[in-house]
């Protein structure tokens, strides 16, 4: 009789262990998405040159969620009027406070210049940049890469 009641009251807390458990680890997955589906991405300034090869512009990101986000790696390519022509990336490994936003400037470069040179003169070249963003909230959990594009114009 002693035995199952032994067996019974380690059971017992055995399973409030583990809803315990289970309630941190869920909020903790809770917080983190919560963070990654509200950080905000804004163009915050583009510069372009004919017949060069930098390309340089600054990216504001906005964490409005409850944990700090760290930026560990950005990603980009740059469409030039329809066309790939360049790129590049970032390892800022920066973060960001809850509440708080920061702005990141990144500078890429045009892979093919001449294709880049022989669109009009008298027309903007159009940019469409494609990229990602890879963040972390929480060093228990694996980081997520958050998509994100913009376009512009340079004369």
């Amino acid at each position: 009789m002693i035995v199952q009641r032994l067996a019974f009251a380690t059971l017992t807390l055995l399973a409030i262990v583990s809803a315990y458990s289970l309630s941190v680890a869920s909020r903790r997955f809770g917080d983190a998405a919560q963070t990654f589906d509200g950080i905000e991405l804004e163009l915050a300034g583009f510069a372009f040159e004919r017949g060069s090869q930098a390309v340089t512009f600054a990216l504001q990101v906005e964490n409005p969620g409850r944990n700090d986000a760290r930026v560990t790696f950005i990603e980009y390519a740059f469409v030039v009027n329809g066309v790939v022509a360049g790129g590049g990336d970032a390892r800022p490994g920066a973060t960001i406070p809850s509440g708080e936003s920061l702005v990141f400037d990144l500078q890429g470069r045009i892979n093919d210049l001449s294709y880049v040179e022989r669109q009009p003169a008298d027309e903007p070249l159009r940019w469409l940049v494609n990229a990602r963003l890879q963040v972390n909230v929480d060093e228990r959990l694996d980081s997520v890469f958050i998509p994100f594009s913009f376009r512009t114009e340079t004369p």
